[in-house]
């Protein structure tokens, strides 16, 4: 803000004008040490000193610094709005440090006032746009509403052909069970491209990803950038905004994708985890004539209180929010669509490598492989192109991924590679290895090639040597 608070800010570099409060006082604010900004508890907004001074009086901001200081800003849900004595480090949890303090930017919703008895329109809707997943699905945004605290490892995808049949309505309740500043709704493009950056949106019990389809090959990337907020690890997700610097928050978010498309939407392989798929195929026709005026008329009078009461109070007993989800048939359809060509030939071809005797391997499914394993074993085709084509060589490790093998990289090198016969590769490792044993796979990888490498220069040396005695 600027010294006058009735002249608007320059956009774009200190935020948007803010209406100064009348009564404000100085226990209405903290001192962001690390932003070197003042948060205005009530709203939640951090403002100048400059702004600070104007209301309080000369001097105040210094006076905050000292006495109502935090060193750091977070978004933890469960925990209280000043938190002392312990930081949450980026990438690491909370860790003990006496005497500091964090200040929360979660906001818990208030009480819910309604009779979950009284919750059963909505209940009625549900079980017409989802059938058999409403159960799960009930469950999944319960706990969101009774433990915001406590992540869900997997998400929810909602969807249907037909546009219109009610999804955003259905959920337009549940944004009061959680507190409406604690959802986010942000396009799938817009949660790509800004994934690393201006992220804000993670701060929030439930974020809302719509439009989730026409990604193209992006589908892949989408799915990787996401993964980390559809489950924990990691425990901490880094956020920012243009106005606020980078920092550590709580990964405790639930998502909810909303998609029209099933087979050109989302990217899931077969190992998938994190999804549960709920499909509808009802169509704006199958609703009664009136029904959404009803509707929208029950919900904006006491209708989101009786679903908040009734998420409150949901019996959560059964639920598990570790545990994978279960695999609905719209789960196996969107595996199926992602499914490309090269994956049924790619998989082939590792059954026909088999024990991989070729490099001294042990039965069953090579341990560890190469790209040029793979080129040298096709020798031509399709596949053999496709691996030879440097415009794949993004696409190489989501194809290796989706038949059970993950990069092990080269912890001595920038690029992760490793150095065989002189060349330097990536190793592929089955992902079904313990996590303690893959590097030994690819370690002895290389050892065979260079066993076998030492054995050709031996059999060549013995024939140069016989072809001298004929001589």
């Amino acid at each position: 803000m600027t010294d006058d608070a009735n002249k608007p800010e320059p956009k774009g570099k200190r935020g948007p004008k803010r209406a100064l409060p009348k009564n404000a006082s100085p226990e209405d604010f903290y001192s962001i040490l690390s932003e070197a900004k003042y948060m205005y508890a009530p709203t939640r907004q951090l403002w100048e000193a400059t702004t600070v001074n104007s209301l309080l009086g000369a001097g105040a901001s210094h006076a905050l610094d000292i006495k109502r200081g935090c060193v750091l800003l977070t978004w933890a849900p469960g925990e209280p709005t000043i938190i002392k004595d312990k930081l949450l480090l980026p990438k690491g949890g909370w860790r003990a440090d006496p005497g500091k303090r964090c200040f929360n930017n979660y906001v818990p919703a208030d009480p819910a006032t309604g009779d979950p008895e009284k919750a059963r329109p909505w209940l009625i809707l549900g079980k017409k746009l989802w059938g058999d997943d409403l159960e799960h699905m009930l469950d999944w945004l319960a706990m969101r509403v009774q433990h915001p605290e406590i992540k869900i490892n997997h998400c929810l995808v909602l969807g249907s052909l037909a546009q219109g049949i009610g999804k955003d309505s259905w959920l337009a309740p549940v944004q009061r069970a959680i507190g409406r500043w604690n959802w986010r709704d942000v396009s799938a493009r817009r949660a790509l491209t800004e994934a690393a950056g201006n992220n804000a949106f993670l701060e929030s019990v439930i974020l809302q990803i719509s439009e989730a389809h026409d990604l193209g090959d992006k589908r892949f990337q989408f799915y990787d950038a996401t993964k980390d907020w559809c489950a924990a690890p990691p425990t901490t997700l880094d956020v920012a905004d243009k106005y606020v610097k980078s920092h550590p928050i709580l990964n405790v978010v639930g998502v909810i994708y909303t998609t029209n498309h099933k087979t050109d939407g989302i990217f899931l392989p077969p190992d998938d985890r994190r999804h549960f798929v709920a499909w509808s195929d009802v169509t704006p026709g199958d609703l009664p004539a009136g029904h959404w005026p009803r509707y929208w008329k029950w919900i904006e009078g006491e209708g989101s209180e009786h679903v908040a009461a009734f998420l409150a109070t949901r019996d959560l007993s059964l639920f598990d929010p570790k545990a994978p989800p279960p695999k609905t048939p719209a789960w196996h359809a969107i595996v199926a669509a992602s499914a490309e060509p090269q994956d049924a030939e790619l998989l082939d071809v590792l059954d026909e490598m088999g024990d991989m005797s070729w490099l001294g391997g042990q039965p069953g499914r090579p341990d560890a492989i190469t790209i040029q394993d793979v080129r040298e074993w096709c020798k031509s085709g399709g596949l053999s192109e496709f691996f030879s084509d440097r415009k794949n060589r993004r696409v190489i490790p989501h194809r290796f991924e989706r038949a059970g093998y993950v990069m092990e990289s080269n912890p001595n090198e920038k690029d992760g590679r490793w150095r065989i016969n002189g060349a330097r590769q990536v190793i592929y490792v089955r992902h079904d290895i313990p996590r303690h044993a893959r590097r030994q796979a690819g370690l002895d990888l290389i050892k065979r090639y260079e066993a076998r490498a030492r054995g050709a220069a031996k059999r060549g040396s013995a024939a140069l040597s016989e072809a001298e005695s004929v001589e």
